[in-house]
């Protein structure tokens, strides 16, 4: 079941068993060449993802990387 939030005054949709797991869904939190705090994020593709995801207002989480590697 789908449900509407309130997210930077504007009305976005998610799944109800969706909600809040981005980063339980999405690989780079594990890969060692993510840095979160760095401007470029440290890899030049999930930059593009959160380009893509600002710009639209959206999350997209990573399950599949040709670049990952676990982090140590």
């Amino acid at each position: 079941m789908e449900k509407k939030y309130i997210k930077n005054e504007r009305n976005n949709w998610v799944r109800e068993n969706a909600n809040n797991l981005h980063k339980e869904n999405c690989i780079c939190w594990d890969c060692q060449y993510f840095k979160p705090t760095q401007e470029n994020k440290g890899c030049s593709i999930i930059l593009k993802v959160l380009t893509i995801a600002n710009e639209n207002d959206i999350i997209l989480p990573v399950w599949e990387c040709k670049k990952f590697e676990l982090s140590k």
